[in-house]
């Protein structure tokens, strides 16, 4: 499910995460995803694709890729609230609730992709893939109590989650509008270019879809649901 999952990434957990308006702004000031989406994308999914290698586990380098990720945090932490652009309302910068919906939106939400795409992984798989992720959301400090124990509790602390922070915001706007750009300059013929919308649109649902002003394209949400994902963005 590699090339799924990858895709899942840009069209399911990254927008998922501008939706959450307060963390948004902390992506947006940082400037590290909509002003070159494409290779946030592609540096999103080498992490990912580094922290699920068994050998990367076993070499130390998962470990390392991990760490740098909760260094770089800390960096974004303090110039966010150096910058005097940090509005207090906003909570603090990466705090507790932004690091367990991050990681919820790289476990919890993918198992739900790979669902909604009939490529389903089995109880055993969905439970193994989220344990990996809560020992990489405990590397990066994810408190215990914000790290799901099963699927079950996975989604009763995304529906929370959701509930506190999904409203509209110009900044998961902006974000999500660069991340559907890179996201058509993959695509071929050139006539399929409001694919990547559509593709959002039903992954995420109309809801939070509306939330980010993601186009609501009739003929191709139509179509989308009966199409693999690889096929669209091959």
């Amino acid at each position: 499910n590699r090339t799924e999952i990858a895709l899942l990434l840009g069209c399911l957990s990254l927008p998922y995460c501008y939706a959450a308006a307060d963390g948004a702004q902390v992506l947006y000031l940082s400037q590290r995803l909509h002003q070159d989406a494409f290779k946030r994308l592609q540096e999103t999914g080498a992490f990912v694709f580094n922290v699920t290698n068994p050998l990367a586990w076993k070499s130390g380098e998962a470990i390392r890729n991990i760490l740098k990720v909760r260094l770089m945090h800390a960096a974004i932490r303090h110039y966010c609230l150096q910058s005097g652009r940090w509005n207090n309302t906003w909570g603090q910068p990466i705090n507790q609730e932004d690091m367990a919906g991050t990681n919820l939106a790289f476990s919890y939400l993918i198992i739900k992709g790979l669902r909604k795409i009939n490529q389903a992984p089995d109880d055993h798989q969905a439970e193994a893939y989220l344990h990996l992720w809560n020992v990489i959301g405990c590397l990066m400090g994810v408190q215990e109590s914000l790290r799901p124990l099963n699927l079950r509790e996975a989604f009763i602390l995304d529906k929370a989650i959701a509930q506190r922070q999904f409203k509209p915001s110009e900044a998961g706007k902006t974000l999500t509008k660069s991340l559907l750009a890179a996201f058509e300059s993959l695509i071929q013929p050139a006539f399929l270019s409001q694919v990547p919308a559509a593709q959002m649109r039903w992954l995420l649902g109309d809801q939070v879809a509306d939330l980010l002003d993601i186009p609501s394209v009739e003929i191709e949400k139509k179509l989308v649901r009966f199409l693999p994902i690889r096929l669209i963005f091959g």
